[in-house]
């Protein structure tokens, strides 16, 4: 038996050769633009308007101080006997100093129904007016709510009718003074530039300056008072205001 064919071998592949790795290239920083700038906001003041709508309750003394003390005297005169409660509206410009700080000048009216001693009588209601500057803080501007305070100083008067001796018929009456008020409550809105505020409010000062020019000759009630008697009187209420910037 013949013996079989020694086996052949092919020669190995030759071993793989491998490229280098690209090396990374890399721009200049001043190919690239700049990054942007952060965004700062800033504030910049803005002329403010607004308006208010309050209820009005009076009391104190015009003249004297009949209410305070319980006793009526002939030369006094209290706030509850000429004007009773009341409403008021209020407008109001200034500048929006910062998102939590305004300050304002203002002008409010006030109608009342009569008062005690005259509310049989047919004839004028008291109305009245106030004018002065105010200062109001936001706790939380840019929040849905925040806690409202705003004060003021102004001054005040009023114009009332008095029943004759006789309850026949009545004569005008004055009254002029100064006063500070008060507001705490809430600042509603999601924009500074726009708020709803609801608040309670509470005013007080003293008349300086009493006119019954038009009492009439010998009237026996009228000519009773004494003008030199200066009276401390309040108000107070329920307030609801609203203030936007221009």
């Amino acid at each position: 038996v013949p013996a079989p064919p020694p086996p052949t071998y092919q020669p190995a592949p030759p071993p793989p050769t491998y490229q280098p790795a690209p090396q990374p290239t890399y721009q200049p920083a001043s190919a690239y633009p700049p990054p942007r700038p952060p965004v700062v906001q800033y504030w910049r003041p803005r002329i403010e308007l607004g308006g208010r709508l309050m209820s009005v309750t009076s009391g104190g003394d015009i003249l004297g101080q009949s209410q305070s003390l319980g006793v009526y005297a002939p030369t006094d005169l209290a706030v509850n006997q000429v004007v009773g409660s009341g409403l008021a509206f209020e407008l109001d410009a200034g500048i929006h100093l910062l998102p939590a700080w305004s300050v304002y000048g203002f002008w409010q009216h006030d109608t009342y129904t009569r008062g005690s001693m005259n509310g049989g009588v047919a004839g004028k209601q008291g109305d009245g007016n106030a004018f002065g500057i105010g200062v109001r803080w936001n706790s939380s501007p840019h929040h849905a709510v925040g806690f409202l305070v705003d004060l003021g100083i102004g001054a005040r008067w009023i114009d009332f009718g008095l029943p004759n001796a006789d309850q026949s018929g009545y004569y005008d009456g004055s009254a002029f003074g100064g006063e500070v008020r008060g507001a705490i409550g809430l600042s509603i809105g999601s924009d500074p530039h726009f708020r709803i505020e609801p608040a309670l409010y509470a005013t007080g000062g003293s008349y300086t300056h009493f006119d019954n020019g038009s009492c009439p000759p010998g009237d026996s009630y009228c000519s009773a008072l004494d003008p030199s008697q200066t009276g401390s009187f309040w108000t107070a209420g329920v307030q609801l205001g609203a203030h936007f910037d221009l």
